[in-house]
């Protein structure tokens, strides 16, 4: 039994290791069984446990009428709750209002607000409905007044969602001595945001490169599973990165300071902090590893052996094993969906970027195109020949073109229908 229960969690934590997420149950005598969700998220590790009661409650247990007794009972019919639903909905809400502004009372204004918002859109679609089926209301007006009142709807949900006392604005630090030195960089390395003083997404608003952003639920998965994945700060797959500024707070250090030294502390809410061991996010290896598939990858970079800065792991391509030659890299131009390098080696070998391999990235070499190879499980390597190249990147998502083709019919066919309704009620 132990044996067993040892091969089980040890494919739990393999599952999770590859997907950031596992579900499984627990039975503790004494206690109860429980089904539980572990992920990962912003950077931690998170659990949810969610209690799994033994016995089915019956109708009397969850307080229900007796002509519910009745009604479950039938052999046929069909039961509908209508009308006056939102209205039975709205007073739970508000009661459950009254519970709740007892352990919250400054939210208490917010609470009221979301009722009234509720019953008015309730009641304001109800009405919609009665006025169309009395006939005072015809189809058009109908789905153009529904439509209308479904974007006051998100409007309003999307106005409210991110609601904080605090004001949000000093973390987006506009005009901070410590943004002001980081944009002096001009560099393409990435930026790391630990300090809570700064908002997470701070470096894309501001045109910097930040490497975790705010969590993004259309994240590639190759390169969340390899952020989940890099274990400390300074690691060799942290490094690997080219995360060369971290952004701290004004106490405690985000990492070993052997390599990561304080070099800007003049601003009041962080400090910038340099990591010495980052590698630049474009550069010539000269040694290069195929393995046979995605997972021997993952398993690759984190051999203890792997050394990023020589060596490169490959799913494909060509396996270059020969002695560190001279190579040099130089950014002629890094945009959104085009980027370029000039770069030289003087034997063969791969060009690596610590950019997301997607493969609608298409590659040139000297205007020859040329294929990029998943490097280091999530990133992007071209071969080169000895001498000197200009390497070009451009992104041309494959689906593009068939989405503008499939919204031009759907327009075209949704003004054809606003068209015949009209022509139908001005005919009758």
């Amino acid at each position: 039994a132990e044996w067993a229960l040892k091969l089980q969690m040890d494919e739990l934590l393999d599952q999770f290791t590859r997907e950031l997420e596992v579900d499984f149950a627990i039975s503790e005598p004494g206690l109860g069984r429980f089904r539980v969700n572990v992920f990962h998220q912003r950077g931690n590790v998170a659990m949810v446990l969610r209690y799994i009661t033994a016995e089915m409650p019956n109708l009397d247990e969850l307080g229900m009428p007796e002509q519910l007794k009745d009604l479950v009972m039938l052999k046929r019919g069909l039961i509908l709750t209508t009308g006056v639903t939102f209205v039975g909905l709205g007073i739970v809400l508000y009661l459950q209002r009254a519970s709740l502004i007892q352990n919250e009372p400054e939210r208490g204004e917010q609470m009221l607000r979301a009722v009234l918002i509720f019953a008015a859109l309730a009641s304001a679609g109800w009405l919609l409905i009665v006025m169309s089926l009395r006939g005072r209301l015809s189809l058009f007006m109908l789905s153009t007044a529904l439509i209308a009142l479904l974007f006051l709807d998100l409007y309003g949900l999307g106005r409210y969602v991110e609601i904080d006392w605090n004001d949000p604005t000093p973390g987006f630090a506009a005009g901070s001595p410590a943004l002001e030195y980081l944009k002096s960089d001009g560099g393409i390395d990435r930026v790391d945001v630990i300090a809570g003083a700064w908002q997470p997404n701070m470096p894309m608003i501001e045109r910097l490169y930040a490497a975790r952003g705010v969590y993004n639920p259309l994240q590639l998965a190759n390169y969340n599973v390899f952020m989940g994945s890099v274990g400390f700060r300074g690691s060799p797959a942290y490094n690997l990165m080219g995360i060369k500024y971290l952004i701290g707070g004004k106490k405690e250090p985000p990492g070993d300071t052997n390599f990561i030294v304080p070099i800007h502390d003049s601003d009041p809410s962080v400090t910038l902090y340099l990591n010495t061991l980052s590698l630049p996010r474009a550069m010539v290896l000269f040694n290069s590893h195929v393995v046979e598939d995605h997972d021997a990858a993952f398993q690759a970079i984190h051999d203890e052996a792997f050394d990023p800065a020589g060596t490169v792991i490959l799913e494909g391509g060509q396996a270059l094993a020969q002695e560190p030659g001279v190579g040099t890299v130089e950014v002629a131009r890094y945009d959104l969906n085009e980027i370029a390098f000039n770069v030289s080696a003087d034997r063969p070998a791969y060009l690596f970027l610590s950019d997301v391999y997607h493969p609608d990235w298409q590659a040139t070499v000297d205007g020859d195109a040329a294929p990029i190879e998943i490097a280091n499980y999530a990133f992007r390597a071209i071969l080169l020949e000895p001498g000197n190249h200009v390497v070009a990147m451009r992104f041309v998502p494959s689906g593009w073109f068939a989405g503008v083709i499939a919204t031009s019919v759907a327009l075209v066919a949704l003004m054809a229908l606003i068209l015949r309704s009209v022509w139908a009620q001005r005919k009758s």
